[in-house]
């Protein structure tokens, strides 16, 4: 009885060993270990300027909104906010924009519009306002284009613009 509990453990051993020289053999020595894909590289890469059609609107109506997104930004990429004199500006295409209004009062569901950047780095889209109060509201507009999507390492280009204020929204 003893002798079998001593080979059991010995037969255990020498598979567990076995696991470890096959995963050994997987990962040569040196290499560095795999790293997760969970979060983008971030890089501010884009200037973003917006054109509201006017600076008064009824709530009857929709604010249009012109968003010019070009390459590179005028702002530091790794986002420190240390400002870079851009030598050239070259529109970018294909970029996804998004603008959100941001009224004073809290307001749920956020009134938004999005759209994609033609090959003169613009895009052009109306937000209906009927469910705004009359206020001075402001709008923050985000442009991101993401690299290698679904492989390592992603990379996420953006940039952003906060209008403060907007425009105002009247009855």
């Amino acid at each position: 009885m003893r002798m079998r509990s001593l080979f059991l453990a010995l037969s255990l051993s020498l598979v567990a060993t076995g696991a470890g020289v096959a995963q050994a053999a997987e990962d040569p020595v040196g290499a560095a270990p795999a790293r997760s894909c969970a979060k983008p590289t971030r890089i501010h890469a884009f200037h973003v300027e917006t054109k509201w059609s006017r600076k008064i609107y009824r709530r009857s109506e929709k604010a249009v909104v012109v968003v010019t997104v070009t390459r590179p930004a005028h702002e530091d990429p790794a986002g420190n906010g240390i400002v870079v004199p851009a030598p050239v500006s070259i529109p970018q295409e294909g970029v996804t924009v998004s603008t959100t209004i941001q009224p004073k009062k809290f307001l749920f569901p956020p009134l938004y519009g999005s759209g994609l950047t033609d090959e003169n780095g613009k895009v052009r889209f109306a937000i209906p306002l009927k469910r705004l109060r009359p206020e001075t509201v402001d709008a923050s507009t985000m442009a991101t284009l993401m690299t290698n999507e679904g492989g390592c390492p992603d990379i996420e280009e953006w940039g952003w613009r906060y209008d403060r204020p907007a425009f105002t929204v009247t009855d």
